[in-house]
């Protein structure tokens, strides 16, 4: 997995309003830091690492997901 990559993804399901990639990149990244992957850095240049701690992230990107499954 290429958590960069997942992360210039999610970036782009939100700007197109794709709930389902939303919700599936957000659970390749949580999935991805939980089994203790680097910080992605993300396409546009935010660098979270030394800002946010695995744990404030895989947090964001699940509340992400919940926010994405709403009707």
């Amino acid at each position: 997995m290429d958590p960069c990559a997942a992360l210039k993804g999610l970036d782009d399901a939100m700007m197109t309003r794709d709930r389902a990639a939303v919700a599936e990149y957000a659970d390749a990244l949580v999935g991805w830091l939980e089994k203790g992957g680097f910080m992605p850095v993300g396409p546009y240049g935010p660098d979270w690492r030394g800002k946010l701690t695995s744990g404030q992230l895989t947090s964001y990107l699940r509340a992400l997901r919940h926010v994405a499954e709403m009707v």
